[in-house]
């Protein structure tokens, strides 16, 4: 659980953890630097009953934001399963101001034990918005994918959720092989990217697996209505995905650089096809690259924001 300033949210989110119908996990809290009480909040939480009997620690975080706190405590949960301090076979990934419904663990590792263990697979799920307790949204939910999850959806739209994410020992691995101090944009758009480059599976569950909070505070909203997703519109018609992408291609290109083997060859294909289409100098030959990469999102309305976009040379 990556923490900061949560101090009035954890509670929740800690009691949700021992309402969980599936007992056997330990909790790792990487903080970054809250300047409140979150930590002694968590500690005076976890040594209640339902909670106290199950391990839990935590690291400082490095002080950069989200993403990279993230990444830092799944690195830090890989070297204590590697160094024999905890048996665990899955990692699970939390924010510090949902609530988790009962379910969501076991239905994380019922899916991920159908999974060879020597491939590396990433869960995720659907999440209900909530707001000041109330379910938000005229369908309460976040839209579900429509077509497959992949490398070339990957490339062009992030479909995980980090909020949701679960990972196998194999795709923590992955992540802990490839690391590099090249920048992210989110955690869980890089893994979402990693895991389906490598050869990984990513198994997403349209049943929910909790309850995310909406307020000012959140560091990636959600497009829970037609406003916000036409911001994210505006954000991409604006440029705001271009560097996002050059940071993606670049990180790529460092892990095949560094590690060939790792890369299926589609998405080498893929990624030098998706690095053309974004250099090219005029509209039709980026339509061409778009139809001959295969990329598409998930929806029509996205994918027309996805061809102005790459039209006008803004993607």
């Amino acid at each position: 659980m990556a923490t900061y300033q949560g101090e009035r949210f954890v509670q929740e989110q800690l009691e949700s953890f021992a309402a969980q119908d599936h007992k056997a996990w330990e909790l790792l809290v990487a903080d970054d630097g809250s300047k409140d009480h979150t930590l002694k909040r968590i500690a005076s939480i976890m040594d209640k009953p339902g909670l106290r009997s199950h391990r839990w620690s935590w690291i400082r975080g490095p002080g950069k934001g989200a993403a990279v706190n993230f990444m830092a405590a799944m690195l830090k949960a890989q070297q204590a399963i590697e160094e024999g301090h905890t048996s665990a076979s899955y990692v699970a990934l939390s924010d510090q101001d949902d609530v988790w419904l009962p379910t969501k663990l076991s239905a994380g590792v019922q899916d991920l034990r159908l999974v060879d263990s020597d491939q590396a697979a990433l869960w995720c799920s659907s999440v209900y918005f909530w707001k000041d307790h109330v379910i938000q949204g005229p369908k309460h939910r976040s839209i579900s994918p429509t077509r497959a999850l992949g490398f070339d959806n990957a490339l062009v739209q992030n479909m995980v959720r980090g909020n949701t994410v679960m990972l196998n020992r194999s795709a923590l691995d992955l992540l802990v092989k490839t690391q590099s101090d090249l920048p992210i944009v989110m955690h869980d758009w890089w893994l979402y990217l990693l895991v389906s480059a490598c050869g990984g599976k990513i198994i997403y569950s349209d049943e929910p697996s909790l309850l995310y909070r909406q307020h000012g505070n959140n560091v990636i909203g959600a497009a829970s209505s037609w406003s916000e997703r036409f911001k994210r519109f505006r954000f991409m018609l604006q440029g705001g995905f271009a560097p996002w992408n050059r940071m993606h291609i670049e990180r790529l290109k460092d892990i095949h650089r560094r590690h060939p083997e790792l890369l299926q060859a589609k998405a080498r294909q893929q990624l030098a096809i998706f690095e053309r289409m974004l250099g090219a100098n005029n509209a039709l030959a980026r339509f061409r690259g778009l139809h001959e990469g295969g990329f598409y999102r998930q929806t029509a309305a996205e994918n027309i924001t996805l061809w102005l976009a790459l039209g006008v040379g803004k993607f």
